[in-house]
């Protein structure tokens, strides 16, 4: 089971490097398992010489002789069981926290590597239970294996070669019970692993829809689908305690049948011991002996039947969040390529060049496109949407990676260059900004970290930011709430505009940088990101096409294709889609117009 878990070199590399930091706690939690394993079997050795200790002290002068040494070493066996209990627990306290935190750090390192495509294709509740599962599930998978199949395996070595010391046939019973036992544990997990993988599946499944009901909350309430909800959530709830049940009720019926075979067991050991005491080959402490370690062996075959559910869980977790976290994300940096490499703006030029992009197995939506964006332009993309233009930047971000052809900055092909290297060079404004629930001075910093204060209020004075935050009962140190909620959107898009002029970055991307403002902020707003604008290549996203009436150049998307290119006046006179675009804005804002009078 665990080398079928271990089989993908991508799993076990990523387990080992989750390790290998914790070598020597492993190594001391391995030496308690050792003890535990010898303990079961000495402890009761030592219970059969103090019952015959006792038998012969019965009838001798000398008893308290005769038993000081079995009674010693008894008193000793239990110390030993003391202080390797409590080493065993500081050994847990030690590796188990620190394991959950280092399994964390490396997740969170792997999955901010990930390009967009992974986090669009999966929901953010799904993401953070299965994230949840893999911290909980390998500290589990870890003590299990120790703890129950190292310990124990050594446990009924040690326990055959002692029963061994009594006769034979009493290590050939308990061999042929365990050989038993195990097959039918081993026998029935593929099952209880596929009813585990099933349940933990409807559990993510359930997180899931949860997590996306609760991030759309305010839709639920304002269309007044509460109930609606409530029954779909209702039947996601009933298949996560159908899966779990029926992986339940299966271990019922494994467990009864293992619990009867031990009392056939038990049964064929007293009628041999009896048969040996009829013929003086069984001494009363040979009974003890025997019923005692047949006992500590169920104890310990028990705990591992009983944590085999837990161990299939463990596996089927830790199994589906490698499976997503692991996913080989297609935008990488190649070491071999980009391990040094920066990017090394001089001019700030960018060049497409027979760019070939599509989506997974969707529809291509650049095909061969080429299009050269000189150094300082200031460069509009316009067109319905879906028609490309997000797809474009994001390109250029390295958000996706294209399928053939390059791009490059300065005669430098991006897919060469590390990710940092090229992001830290452009400064963007998205469509849909987003705060930390953290200070807004944190936020607007965010974009140059070693920002003096004074930095951050000067690019919050050309944002007109600082006004709005001066207001604020904690001023910069106000918190933006989770996803900014604290703030308006408007309040939230001149924080993001602060944050890209403090970058000051040399190439600029607008990607309907005010459409969260009034017409009257947004003017004062357009005057700030014509200085921010000043001497970058910037590229501008706008539905509102008056906002790109003084662009160097204004390119027409369509189907992923540049249809059109040109100034506002050239695109009017020639193309038909701007010219449909622009017309359909003029004639809106007349409607307004005559509407209000």
């Amino acid at each position: 089971m665990l080398l079928r878990f271990m089989k993908k070199n991508s799993r076990r590399a990523f387990i080992f490097k989750l390790l290998l930091p914790f070598k020597w706690l492993i190594g001391g939690r391995c030496a308690s398992a050792m003890y535990w394993a010898i303990d079961g079997s000495a402890r009761s050795y030592i219970l059969k010489l103090i019952i015959d200790a006792s038998v012969l002290a019965f009838n001798s002068n000398n008893g308290f002789k005769i038993l000081l040494f079995p009674a010693s070493l008894y008193i000793i066996a239990f110390f030993c069981s003391v202080f390797f209990f409590r080493f065993y627990e500081w050994i847990r306290l030690q590796l188990n926290p620190a394991l959950r935190g280092h399994t964390s750090m490396q997740i969170m390192n792997h999955m901010m590597k990930d390009g967009s495509e992974f986090f669009q294709e999966n929901m953010m509740g799904s993401i953070e239970n299965k994230v949840k599962n893999l911290i909980t599930a390998l500290p589990n998978l870890l003590e299990t294996a120790i703890d129950q199949i190292f310990s124990n395996s050594l446990s009924i070595f040690i326990a055959l070669i002692t029963l061994s010391t009594i006769g034979i046939q009493f290590s050939i019973a308990l061999a042929v019970w365990i050989s038993f036992f195990v097959f039918l544990s081993f026998k029935s997990l593929p099952i209880t692993k596929r009813l585990s993988a099933k349940a933990s599946g409807e559990q993510s499944f359930m997180m899931g829809n949860a997590c996306d009901v609760l991030n759309n909350i305010l839709s639920v309430q304002l269309f007044s689908q509460h109930k609606l909800e409530q029954r779909k959530f209702s039947k996601v709830i009933h298949k996560y305690i159908e899966a779990y049940q029926e992986r339940d009720w299966f271990l019922i019926k494994v467990f009864f049948i293992q619990d009867s075979s031990f009392v056939c067991y038990q049964g064929i050991c007293l009628l041999l011991l009896i048969q040996g005491l009829q013929k003086g080959l069984i001494t009363p402490g040979d009974f003890a002996l025997v019923l005692t370690i047949n006992t500590t062996i169920l104890d310990f075959l028990w705990n591992f039947a009983r944590d085999l559910d837990k161990l299939t869980e463990s596996i089927g977790d830790i199994e589906q969040s490698l499976d997503m976290i692991l996913l080989q994300t297609k935008i990488t940096d190649d070491s071999s390529k980009s391990r040094e490499k920066k990017l090394i703006i001089t001019h700030g030029e960018i060049t497409f060049n027979n760019v070939h992009f599509q989506y997974n197995n969707r529809v291509p939506l650049f095909k061969n496109e080429s299009i050269t964006i000189h150094p300082g332009q200031k460069v509009g993309l316009v067109g319905h949407s879906g028609s490309g233009k997000s797809t474009f930047v994001n390109l250029i971000l390295r958000l996706f990676d294209i399928d053939s052809g390059e791009i490059l900055i300065d005669g430098q092909n991006i897919q060469n260059i590390t990710k940092n290297s090229l992001r830290s060079s452009i400064s963007i404004i998205p469509q849909n900004p987003i705060l930390f629930h953290r200070s807004l001075l944190e936020n607007i910093r965010y974009g140059k970290v070693n920002a003096t204060e004074a930095e951050v209020i000067e690019a919050s004075k050309k944002a007109f930011a600082h006004d709005f935050i001066t207001l604020l009962k904690d001023k910069y140190k106000t918190s933006a709430g989770e996803r900014g909620t604290s703030l308006s959107g408007g309040q939230i898009q001149r924080v993001i505009i602060a944050r890209a002029i403090l970058k000051n970055a040399p190439i600029l991307i607008l990607d309907e940088a005010t459409s969260q403002l009034d017409s009257v902020t947004d003017n004062f707003i357009q005057e700030g990101l014509k200085e921010l604008m000043k001497n970058k290549t910037c590229l501008v996203i706008a539905h509102r096409l008056s906002t790109l009436l003084h662009m160097d150049k204004i390119l027409v998307f369509n189907n992923g294709v540049i249809v059109a290119s040109g100034s506002h006046k050239e695109l009017l006179e020639t193309n038909d889609i701007y010219k449909n675009l622009w017309k359909a804005q003029v004639d809106q804002y007349c409607d307004i117009k005559d509407f209000s009078e």
